[in-house]
């Protein structure tokens, strides 16, 4: 049984990252600069990733530096630098496409994101696509875009 969190510190990722997934199967995908998929129980610190995020297929959430993170999630002093796009949104209801991070059930503390966010529909945020969990003294800067879109989070779940 994990008693503590797992600490991840200055992790640095350049470049940029495309999803050709064609067809959804049963379950989550996350696309990220950094992590597709956060585990609960990860402390992310002092991390950043640069370059563009792409879906061509179904991806469920897209970030430019993480996908979708679980519940008991932290991340502090992080950012993205580069444009997030995806064909529909996500494909998927309940998915976002966010400048840091395409959804959030965990907390996100001191982070940045810079880059433009493009869904043809879903949720759209600059931070974050959808967020399900904490976001504080967080920032944004560039334009988002998509069916359900806000300067910092899409939607607030």
């Amino acid at each position: 049984m994990l008693t503590e969190p797992m600490l991840a510190v200055n992790l640095y990722a350049s470049g940029n990252v495309t999803s050709i997934l064609q067809e959804r199967n049963n379950g989550q995908y996350g696309l990220g600069g950094l992590i597709g998929n956060l585990g609960s129980g990860i402390v992310l610190r002092d991390s950043q990733a640069s370059g563009t995020v792409r879906a061509d297929g179904p991806i469920t959430s897209l970030g430019g530096l993480i996908g979708m993170n679980s519940p008991g999630t932290f991340l502090n002093n992080c950012r993205a630098n580069g444009d997030v796009s995806g064909p529909n949104g996500t494909g998927d209801p309940n998915g976002g496409l966010g400048g840091l991070i395409g959804t959030n059930f965990g907390t996100i503390e001191n982070s940045l994101a810079y880059g433009n966010i493009k869904a043809g529909t879903g949720f759209a945020g600059g931070l974050a696509g959808e967020n399900r969990g904490t976001i504080r003294d967080s920032y944004a800067y560039g334009n988002a875009e998509g069916e359900i879109a806000g300067g910092l989070v899409g939607a607030n779940n």
